[in-house]
C-alpha cells in the first residue's frame, strides 16, 4: 500500500507474495536414537534386519535423504542398508555361536549444497539362537585309573562337555554306550548323567580284567525338555539309532585297574601236593637230585609265579628250615638250589627242607617232610605250607 500528501489523500494497494528461499541449514533426525533388532541365526541372505526412518524439515534437495553407514564396525560386509528406503538386510548367514552381537552406526544424509549435513543413529543388532550345535566333550579320549578290590559307587573319573548354543538350548545328558558282546565294561560302569561322573558297579579285580574301553555319549535334549529324572531316564535309554539323529558326540574312556598286592606266590616247580585218588589224604611233592653232586652245582631249581603286576610280582625264594647241615643255599632271586658240600653218597636218602617264596608281607612256603602234610594257615591265612619233600638218590 502506498498513499501521496495530497487533499484528500490517494491511496493505492497492491498484493504481493515473497518466496523464502531455503537454505541447508537443518540436519536430518533418526526417529530413534538406538535400533535393536533380533535376528535369528542361519537367516537367509537377504533376511529383512531392520527399518531405518529419519526426517529433515529442509525442502527440496536439502531435504532428500539418502541411508547408510557410519561405521560398520565388526558387522562390515555382513549387513547392508538400502540408501533410498532405509531397509537394513543380512548379506551373510549369521551363526550366534561365532558372534551374537553386532553393533553398528548408521547415518542419513541430505542433498543440500554446497554441504549435506548428516544425522546419525546406534544400530544394534541381536542374533538369535537357534538350537544347531553338538555338545562337545572337552577331550576326544580320555583315560583314568582306578585301583582293584574298591567298593561298588568308586568315584573313577569325570567327564565334562560344553555346548556352545545358549543356556536355554544347551541342556545335554551323559550315558555310556551299552556294552557290546566283547565286553567293553558297560556291564562295571556307570555314569551320572547330569554329571558326567563315572563310578564302578561292582569291585574289580585286575587279575581277572586289567583294563576296560567305555565309549561315552553327550547328548542334546531336544525340543526345550523338562529338566527332571524322566527326562533323564528316556534320554539315557534311548537306541543307537535314535541318538545318532540327535544332536551328539562321543568320547572313548579308558579305564586302567591299578594293582594292589592282594596274590601269594603260587608254587609250580615242584608242583604243590595234591589229594590221593586212594585215601584221599596229600602226599608231598617230590624233587630228586644226585647224591654225588659236586659242590656249587644247581642240584634243582624253584619256582613260582605271582598273578599280581609289576613290582608286586617280585618274587624272592628262601630257605625256612631244615638245611641246618647247610648243605644247599638257594638263590633268592631265580629260585635255584645250588649244593654248598660234596654229596658223596654217605649222606641220608631224605633230606626234609623247608622253602618259601616271598613278595612283600604274602608268601607261600613248602614244608617238606618225611610223610604227606595237610596244608596250614597261618598269620590269618598270609602264609600257606605245602608238603615238598627233598630225596638224594643213591645210584
Amino acid at each position: 500500500m502506498c498513499t501521496d500528501h495530497g487533499q484528500p489523500a490517494l491511496v493505492s494497494v497492491r498484493q504481493l507474495t515473497v518466496d523464502v528461499t531455503d537454505v541447508n541449514d537443518v540436519s536430518p533426525r533418526f526417529d530413534q536414537a538406538v535400533y535393536v533388532a533380533d535376528v535369528l541365526e542361519n537367516n537367509f541372505v537377504g533376511a529383512f534386519v531392520a527399518q531405518l526412518n529419519a526426517t529433515d524439515s529442509d525442502s527440496g534437495a536439502n531435504g532428500w535423504i539418502v541411508y547408510g553407514f557410519e561405521d560398520e564396525g565388526d558387522g562390515s560386509g555382513v549387513f547392508e542398508v538400502d540408501p533410498d528406503t532405509g531397509i537394513v538386510s543380512a548379506r551373510a548367514v549369521l551363526d550366534r555361536e561365532t558372534t551374537s552381537r553386532y553393533r553398528m552406526r548408521v547415518r542419513a544424509v541430505d542433498c543440500g549444497r554446497p554441504t549435506p549435513l548428516t544425522g546419525t543413529a546406534v544400530l544394534i543388532v541381536n542374533v538369535v539362537d537357534v538350537d544347531d550345535e553338538r555338545p562337545q566333550f572337552l577331550s576326544a579320549a580320555y583315560s583314568f585309573q582306578v585301583a582293584e578290590n574298591k567298593p561298588s559307587g568308586t568315584e573313577v573319573g569325570r567327564l565334562l562337555a560344553v555346548d556352545a548354543d545358549s543356556p536355554w538350548n544347551g541342556k545335554f545328558y551323559f550315558r555310556l554306550r551299552p556294552p557290546t558282546d566283547d565286553g567293553h565294561g558297560g556291564e562295571a560302569f556307570q555314569i551320572d548323567e547330569r554329571s558326567g561322573a563315572i563310578v564302578t558297579l561292582k569291585s574289580l579285580d585286575r587279575e581277572l580284567k586289567a583294563s576296560y574301553v567305555l565309549v561315552a555319549e553327550v547328548l542334546k535334549v531336544q525340543d526345550h525338555d523338562d529338566d527332571d529324572d524322566e527326562t533323564v531316564r528316556r534320554y539315557s535309554s534311548l537306541s543307537a539309532a535314535a541318538a545318532a539323529r540327535a544332536l551328539n558326540s562321543t568320547t572313548t574312556v579308558t579305564v586302567q585297574v591299578l594293582d594292589l598286592n592282594d596274590n601269594s606266590p603260587i608254587f609250580v616247580i615242584p608242583e604243590p601236593e595234591t589229594p590221593s585218588e586212594e585215601s584221599g589224604s596229600r602226599s608231598g611233592a617230590v624233587m630228586m637230585v644226585s647224591n654225588v653232586a659236586r659242590r656249587g652245582r644247581v642240584v634243582a631249581t624253584l619256582t613260582a609265579v605271582d598273578m599280581d603286576d609289576g613290582d608286586n610280582a617280585l618274587v624272592t625264594y628262601s630257605f625256612v628250615a631244615g638245611n641246618d647241615r647247610k648243605l644247599f643255599h638257594i638263590d633268592p632271586h631265580n629260585g635255584d638250589i645250588v649244593a654248598d658240600v660234596d654229596l658223596n653218597g654217605d649222606i641220608d636218602n631224605q633230606v626234609q627242607i623247608q622253602f618259601r617264596a616271598v613278595f612283600s608281607f604274602i608268601s607261600s612256603s613248602f614244608n617238606p617232610a618225611t610223610q604227606s602234610r595237610p596244608v596250614e594257615s597261618r598269620s590269618g591265612g598270609r602264609e600257606t605250607f605245602l608238603a615238598a619233600p627233598y630225596h638224594n638218590l643213591i645210584p
